[in-house]
């Protein structure tokens, strides 16, 4: 900060520093989350997707058969760094399946085929 009148010490310099939020990321402390969409297939079936880490480098992801959505996955140490300590957070990703609001015809067939040969309720109450 600037001097003191008459002789007076030197005052604080106060800086605001505005983060614009980002379409992809956000963060909790060190950590930085990401939702990442898959399709059914990918999560009935299992599979691997690759997705931006906040670095800029490119992540491959094993997403496990059987995923549901609202899954939470973790990718150690490609977080935001930590500002006291050493290293850095983690990548904590959010499954969301993302069904098709349009289906063509050979995904009908598909999914009819599938819902015949499924016998489970998957509802619980």
């Amino acid at each position: 900060g600037g001097l003191g009148t008459d002789g007076g010490e030197a005052g604080d310099l106060l800086i605001t520093t505005k983060i614009e939020p980002h379409p992809y990321f956000s963060r909790d402390g060190a950590d930085v989350l990401v939702d990442v969409p898959v399709t059914v297939a990918e999560a009935a079936l299992g599979g691997s997707v690759v997705i931006p880490a906040p670095d800029g480098s490119k992540v491959r992801v094993k997403v496990p058969a059987g995923t549901q959505s609202g899954t939470r996955l973790t990718v150690r140490g490609k977080g935001a760094p930590r500002v006291k300590g050493q290293g850095s957070g983690d990548l904590k990703i959010k499954v969301i399946v993302k069904v098709p609001e349009q289906l063509n015809d050979g995904q009908r067939r598909a999914l009819e085929e599938f819902q015949a040969a499924t016998s489970e309720d998957v509802r619980t109450w």
